[in-house]
Protein backbone atom coordinates (compact mmCIF):
# COMPACT_ATOMS: atom_id res chain seq x y z
CA UNK A 1 0.00 0.00 0.00
CA UNK A 2 1.17 3.46 -0.85
CA UNK A 3 0.15 6.76 0.70
CA UNK A 4 -0.16 10.29 -0.63
CA UNK A 5 2.52 12.57 0.87
CA UNK A 6 0.25 15.44 1.98
CA UNK A 7 -2.80 13.90 3.67
CA UNK A 8 -1.70 10.30 3.96
CA UNK A 9 -4.57 8.69 2.01
CA UNK A 10 -3.71 5.01 1.37
CA UNK A 11 -3.98 3.47 -2.10
CA UNK A 12 -3.02 0.14 -3.69
CA UNK A 13 0.15 0.06 -5.79
CA UNK A 14 1.04 -2.09 -8.76
CA UNK A 15 2.91 -4.68 -6.70
CA UNK A 16 -0.06 -5.32 -4.36
CA UNK A 17 -1.88 -8.61 -4.88
CA UNK A 18 -5.41 -8.50 -6.28
CA UNK A 19 -6.47 -10.88 -3.51
CA UNK A 20 -5.60 -8.14 -1.01
CA UNK A 21 -8.09 -5.72 -2.54
CA UNK A 22 -10.41 -6.04 0.45
CA UNK A 23 -7.61 -4.86 2.73
CA UNK A 24 -6.99 -1.86 0.47
CA UNK A 25 -10.68 -0.90 0.57
CA UNK A 26 -10.74 -1.27 4.36
CA UNK A 27 -7.64 0.94 4.73
CA UNK A 28 -9.29 3.70 2.69
CA UNK A 29 -12.57 3.36 4.64
CA UNK A 30 -10.72 3.53 7.98
CA UNK A 31 -8.92 6.68 6.88
CA UNK A 32 -12.15 8.33 5.72
CA UNK A 33 -13.93 7.39 8.94
CA UNK A 34 -11.16 8.95 11.02
CA UNK A 35 -10.78 12.19 9.08
CA UNK A 36 -13.98 13.14 7.27
CA UNK A 37 -16.69 15.26 8.89
CA UNK A 38 -17.24 15.46 12.63
CA UNK A 39 -16.84 12.45 14.87
CA UNK A 40 -19.93 11.70 16.98
CA UNK A 41 -19.03 11.02 20.61
CA UNK A 42 -21.50 8.58 22.11
CA UNK A 43 -21.86 8.74 25.91
CA UNK A 44 -21.06 5.58 27.86
CA UNK A 45 -24.23 6.10 29.93
CA UNK A 46 -26.82 8.83 30.47
CA UNK A 47 -29.07 9.96 33.30
CA UNK A 48 -32.58 11.24 32.51
CA UNK A 49 -32.16 10.47 28.83
CA UNK A 50 -31.89 7.82 26.14
CA UNK A 51 -28.94 7.21 23.80
CA UNK A 52 -30.07 7.02 20.18
CA UNK A 53 -28.45 4.90 17.43
CA UNK A 54 -26.90 8.04 15.89
CA UNK A 55 -25.15 8.87 19.18
CA UNK A 56 -27.47 11.71 20.16
CA UNK A 57 -29.32 11.77 23.47
CA UNK A 58 -33.06 12.25 23.86
CA UNK A 59 -33.62 14.17 27.08
CA UNK A 60 -36.66 12.80 28.88
CA UNK A 61 -36.35 14.20 32.37
CA UNK A 62 -39.53 15.28 34.06
CA UNK A 63 -37.23 17.46 36.13
CA UNK A 64 -33.54 17.82 36.84
CA UNK A 65 -30.38 17.41 34.83
CA UNK A 66 -29.68 15.34 31.73
CA UNK A 67 -26.23 13.82 32.22
CA UNK A 68 -24.01 12.64 29.35
CA UNK A 69 -21.39 10.51 31.09
CA UNK A 70 -18.13 9.35 29.54
CA UNK A 71 -18.56 11.50 26.44
CA UNK A 72 -15.22 13.39 26.68
CA UNK A 73 -11.83 11.68 26.43
CA UNK A 74 -8.21 12.39 25.54
CA UNK A 75 -9.01 11.42 21.94
CA UNK A 76 -9.98 15.05 21.21
CA UNK A 77 -9.01 18.43 22.64
CA UNK A 78 -12.09 20.23 21.30
CA UNK A 79 -15.73 19.20 21.47
CA UNK A 80 -18.91 20.64 19.97
CA UNK A 81 -22.06 20.15 22.06
CA UNK A 82 -25.28 20.86 20.14
CA UNK A 83 -28.60 21.03 21.97
CA UNK A 84 -32.28 21.74 21.32
CA UNK A 85 -34.14 21.48 24.62
CA UNK A 86 -37.56 22.53 25.83
CA UNK A 87 -39.31 22.80 29.17
CA UNK A 88 -42.60 23.83 30.61
CA UNK A 89 -41.42 27.04 32.23
CA UNK A 90 -39.82 30.22 30.92
CA UNK A 91 -36.41 29.75 32.52
CA UNK A 92 -32.76 29.74 31.49
CA UNK A 93 -30.58 26.85 30.31
CA UNK A 94 -27.53 25.75 32.27
CA UNK A 95 -24.69 23.23 32.17
CA UNK A 96 -22.17 21.55 34.44
CA UNK A 97 -19.07 19.48 33.74
CA UNK A 98 -18.84 15.94 35.12
CA UNK A 99 -16.24 13.53 36.47
CA UNK A 100 -17.60 10.00 36.24
CA UNK A 101 -21.14 10.07 37.63
CA UNK A 102 -20.59 13.25 39.70
CA UNK A 103 -21.40 16.77 38.57
CA UNK A 104 -18.75 19.38 39.31
CA UNK A 105 -20.75 21.82 41.42
CA UNK A 106 -18.41 23.33 43.98
CA UNK A 107 -19.16 26.97 44.77
CA UNK A 108 -17.61 29.43 42.35
CA UNK A 109 -16.65 26.67 39.90
CA UNK A 110 -17.98 28.44 36.81
CA UNK A 111 -16.98 32.06 36.18
CA UNK A 112 -19.39 32.92 33.36
CA UNK A 113 -19.65 36.02 31.20
CA UNK A 114 -22.77 36.16 29.07
CA UNK A 115 -24.68 38.48 26.80
CA UNK A 116 -28.28 38.38 25.65
CA UNK A 117 -30.86 40.36 23.73
CA UNK A 118 -34.01 41.60 25.38
CA UNK A 119 -36.40 43.44 23.12
CA UNK A 120 -34.35 46.00 21.23
CA UNK A 121 -31.56 46.16 23.81
CA UNK A 122 -28.42 44.10 24.26
CA UNK A 123 -27.51 43.23 27.83
CA UNK A 124 -24.70 41.45 29.64
CA UNK A 125 -24.26 39.65 32.93
CA UNK A 126 -21.53 37.94 34.91
CA UNK A 127 -21.85 35.19 37.45
CA UNK A 128 -19.67 32.89 39.55
CA UNK A 129 -21.78 29.94 40.59
CA UNK A 130 -21.95 26.16 40.91
CA UNK A 131 -23.37 25.98 37.38
CA UNK A 132 -22.77 27.79 34.12
CA UNK A 133 -25.56 29.61 32.31
CA UNK A 134 -25.56 28.71 28.62
CA UNK A 135 -28.81 30.51 27.80
CA UNK A 136 -29.77 33.61 29.74
CA UNK A 137 -33.03 34.42 27.96
CA UNK A 138 -36.03 33.14 29.91
CA UNK A 139 -37.89 30.90 27.47
CA UNK A 140 -39.37 27.44 27.17
CA UNK A 141 -37.16 26.44 24.24
CA UNK A 142 -33.38 26.81 23.97
CA UNK A 143 -31.31 25.87 20.94
CA UNK A 144 -27.57 26.37 20.70
CA UNK A 145 -24.09 24.96 20.81
CA UNK A 146 -20.99 24.96 23.00
CA UNK A 147 -17.40 24.70 21.79
CA UNK A 148 -15.61 23.02 24.71
CA UNK A 149 -11.82 23.25 25.08
CA UNK A 150 -9.61 20.66 26.82
CA UNK A 151 -12.18 18.95 29.06
CA UNK A 152 -10.08 15.77 29.51
CA UNK A 153 -6.76 17.58 30.05
CA UNK A 154 -5.97 17.84 33.76
CA UNK A 155 -3.15 20.32 33.12
CA UNK A 156 -5.49 23.09 31.89
CA UNK A 157 -8.79 24.57 33.01
CA UNK A 158 -11.73 23.59 30.85
CA UNK A 159 -13.40 26.47 29.03
CA UNK A 160 -16.18 26.91 26.54
CA UNK A 161 -17.82 29.53 24.37
CA UNK A 162 -21.42 29.14 23.30
CA UNK A 163 -24.34 30.64 21.45
CA UNK A 164 -28.00 30.20 22.31
CA UNK A 165 -31.30 31.10 20.66
CA UNK A 166 -34.37 31.31 22.86
CA UNK A 167 -37.73 33.01 22.24
CA UNK A 168 -36.26 34.29 18.95
CA UNK A 169 -33.67 36.21 20.97
CA UNK A 170 -29.96 35.40 20.66
CA UNK A 171 -27.46 35.11 23.47
CA UNK A 172 -24.00 33.80 24.19
CA UNK A 173 -21.77 32.73 27.05
CA UNK A 174 -18.11 32.22 27.82
CA UNK A 175 -17.07 30.03 30.76
CA UNK A 176 -13.86 28.80 32.35
CA UNK A 177 -13.41 26.29 35.16
CA UNK A 178 -11.44 27.88 37.95
CA UNK A 179 -9.10 24.88 38.45
CA UNK A 180 -7.15 22.42 36.33
CA UNK A 181 -9.04 19.13 36.23
CA UNK A 182 -10.00 16.35 33.82
CA UNK A 183 -13.72 16.09 33.10
CA UNK A 184 -15.33 13.35 31.02
CA UNK A 185 -18.97 14.40 30.88
CA UNK A 186 -21.48 17.23 30.68
CA UNK A 187 -24.89 17.81 32.26
CA UNK A 188 -27.51 20.17 30.78
CA UNK A 189 -30.86 21.36 32.12
CA UNK A 190 -33.58 23.94 31.94
CA UNK A 191 -33.10 25.60 35.34
CA UNK A 192 -35.99 24.88 37.71
CA UNK A 193 -38.02 23.14 35.01
CA UNK A 194 -38.44 19.91 33.08
CA UNK A 195 -35.85 19.19 30.37
CA UNK A 196 -36.81 17.54 27.11
CA UNK A 197 -35.29 17.55 23.64
CA UNK A 198 -32.00 16.48 22.05
CA UNK A 199 -28.28 16.78 22.77
CA UNK A 200 -25.40 15.60 20.57
CA UNK A 201 -21.63 15.77 21.09
CA UNK A 202 -18.97 15.83 18.37
CA UNK A 203 -15.21 15.51 18.69
CA UNK A 204 -13.24 17.95 16.56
Amino acid sequence: MGATPVKGWPYPVGTDKVVDGDNAIKAVADMLDARMGMYVCKPSTVLNGTINPDGSVTANASSGWVELRGVFSAAFRFYRVVYAITGGNAVAAAARLMVGTAQVQDAGAYPTQRWFASGSSLQGAQSTDNLAYIGSVLAAQHQGELLVFNPADATQPTSWVGSDLAASLPGGAGMMRAVNAAEDGIAIQKTAADTKGYIKVFGL
